[in-house]
């Protein structure tokens, strides 16, 4: 390890990236865009802490952290990855059952919806 006011900068600087990457997340999940993405964002946080070890320690122990890291985490990103596919394809068939019970009650009351552009007064009997 190089010496200790180099580990205190290299701590202080992946504070203030936690702090900031911390706003990101923040934002992302107001806007609903984290959605789905959640190991990535885990990956991308751990990836940085890595980067201050490749400066404390050097590129060797930075790899062998970073295959330690890759091993536990692909199962987790993989299962993420098909978690969120799986809850896509079902929120998917969940809008088109939705959409066809909203036409069949419509049909069966006798109104029909002119869509795109129409305002909602414009509904023929």
């Amino acid at each position: 390890m190089k010496n200790g006011q180099e580990l205190v900068i290299v701590m202080f600087n992946l504070f203030v990236f936690g702090i900031a990457y911390n706003e990101l997340i923040a934002r992302l999940e107001k806007a609903r865009h984290d959605r789905g993405y959640t190991a990535f964002l885990v990956v991308g946080g751990v990836l940085i802490t890595l980067v201050g070890l490749w400066f404390l320690e050097g590129l060797t122990v930075f790899l062998i952290a970073l295959a330690l890291f890759v091993a536990s985490g692909l199962p987790m990103v993989i299962g993420s990855m098909i978690r969120s596919s799986k809850m896509r394809t079902e929120d998917e068939e969940k809008a088109k059952q939705l959409a066809r019970e909203l036409l069949d009650d419509e049909e069966k009351s006798g109104r029909v919806r002119i869509p795109s552009g129409a305002d909602a007064s414009d509904e023929r009997q």
